[in-house]
């Protein structure tokens, strides 16, 4: 994240494509300036993803067990052959881990399983899944309120990373 190489050009590049999708908007060419918002928030989702190293807490232990669901997926274990015993009400050291829903992990897993086990496959259902986000949630901006809200929903929600 500290390479100016590859920031500097991706937040020009965002700020350009945030002022066509407004331009676009205010020419009620809406399906134009949602489409420029969906490729500068994947943009910005794949660079702020491709940092690779685990960041402390959550990510290296989600990491840990979802690397080890692609050996045995239905039991998240965080440790596979605990040596030191375990207390089982402990859930920060626990052999099985149950910090995260199943669902998630078994993305992780799948991706890592089909590319390999780095950061990228680790973070790619997120990045698909937060970019699918920035669509739904103009869907549902539009439904209960109108395009204008939905429009402009999508517009703060593509500078975010996770999901609402």
């Amino acid at each position: 994240m500290n390479d100016l190489f590859y920031s500097i050009p991706t937040i020009i590049l965002c700020a350009i494509g945030y002022y066509f999708s407004w331009r676009h908007y205010s020419r009620n060419n809406l399906m134009v300036a949602v489409l420029l918002l969906k490729v500068c928030g994947l943009t910005l989702r794949i660079y702020t993803s491709s940092d690779f190293f685990l960041h402390s807490w959550d990510e290296r232990y989600h990491a840990l067990v979802a690397k080890n669901l692609i050996n045995h997926p239905l039991t998240p274990t965080l440790y596979d052959n605990p040596v030191l015993p375990y207390d089982y009400k402990n859930w920060v050291g626990n052999h099985i881990w149950v910090h995260k829903q199943p669902l998630p992990l078994w993305t992780m897993a799948a991706s890592m399983w089909l590319f390999g086990v780095n950061e990228i496959a680790l973070r790619l259902p997120s990045i698909i899944l937060t970019t699918i986000g920035i669509w739904l949630s103009f869907i549902i901006g539009s439904y209960f309120i109108n395009k204008k809200v939905g429009y402009l929903t999508i517009y703060i929600r593509t500078m975010t990373k996770k999901v609402f």
